[in-house]
């Protein structure tokens, strides 16, 4: 019973998100099933706080369970503990997610300065800044345009003759990756998308806006 069980929670799908399952986002916690009793208790992972669609998950998840031979009763738990985290995302999830064109979440540890740095940009509003004669923001995300990329720098400028880089410490040198091209010469347009889990983001390359799921 257990493997029908998993397999029917595969199906349930992501209400704002219809390509990926409750599986592939690490939602499950745990399925507990007793068969002679025809009894399952099914423990979610709410994702983000306030997540409009939890409620119709639950009943999504109850009733694909309920069609399972066997199966006479569902109880869907929600619990908080431990936190769930779009480190859960399976990598078929993340796949599925790139190709319903919407990036994947930042992994583990890019939260850490990065080394890497799109290529500059011609001089314009909104776009990368090559570096002036003092050399602050070569090459550098966000430098001279309105916003941060999502875990970005910003360049301020420092004594004559040199360009002082700070790094935000709420931020971390990290470039979303674009689902259609692949490029990682990107930029956040906006941290607040059509749900609260996702920001939009801009391609320099292949000039196609897109969405992020934000890291948690």
């Amino acid at each position: 019973m257990r493997d029908a069980l998993w397999q029917a929670l595969a199906e349930v799908s992501d209400p704002e998100i219809p390509v990926v399952s409750v599986v592939d986002l690490g939602m499950v916690e745990g399925v507990e099933a007793d068969a002679r009793a025809g009894s399952v208790q099914v423990t979610l992972l709410p994702t983000f706080v306030g997540c409009p669609a939890l409620g119709l998950i639950r009943q999504a998840v109850a009733g694909r369970l309920q069609a399972v031979p066997g199966v006479r009763q569902v109880e869907v738990r929600v619990a908080y503990s431990p936190p769930w985290s779009t480190d859960r995302i399976t990598p078929e999830g993340r796949r599925k997610l790139a190709s319903f064109g919407i990036a994947p979440p930042p992994p583990a540890g890019a939260g850490r300065p990065s080394t890497e740095r799109p290529a500059p940009e011609p001089h314009g509003p909104g776009q990368f800044r090559g570096g002036d004669a003092e050399g602050a923001g070569a090459g550098v995300p966000g430098a001279g345009a309105p916003d941060l990329a999502e875990g970005g720098t910003r360049v301020l400028p420092g004594p004559a003759g040199c360009g002082a880089l700070r790094r935000l410490d709420t931020l971390a040198a990290y470039a979303a990756t674009c689902p259609f091209c692949g490029s990682r010469r990107t930029r956040r347009e906006n941290a607040f998308g059509p749900t609260p889990c996702r920001s939009l983001w801009y391609c320099l390359d292949c000039r196609n806006p897109f969405e992020q799921m934000k890291a948690l």
